[in-house]
């Protein structure tokens, strides 16, 4: 399967299905906790996704990692514009 022109193996990240309980729970498949490496007691951000009726879940750290990465990124990029308008300036 193709998505955003990257060729993704479903079956690497299907890992199952599950039920929403009574009180609105559900558990996440073992083999998906092992891969992410979800703990009891770690924190799940819930977002709804913008492009249907989808839920993401994502562990609170990890949201902090890739924050962090773009952050450095977007921060190279504003120095090197910086740098090439200097250049062309000059």
């Amino acid at each position: 399967m193709k998505f955003a022109g990257m060729e993704i193996d479903i079956e690497k990240v299907f890992h199952g299905a599950t039920t929403v309980g009574e009180r609105g729970q559900v558990v996440i498949p073992a083999q998906a906790r092992r891969e992410l490496e979800i703990e009891p007691g770690d924190r799940l951000l819930v977002f709804c996704h913008p492009f249907g009726s989808s839920l993401i879940l994502t562990k609170t750290e990890a949201l902090r990692t890739t924050i962090q990465d773009w952050l450095g990124k977007w921060n190279a990029l504003e120095e090197l514009l910086a740098r090439e308008g200097k250049e062309n300036e000059g």
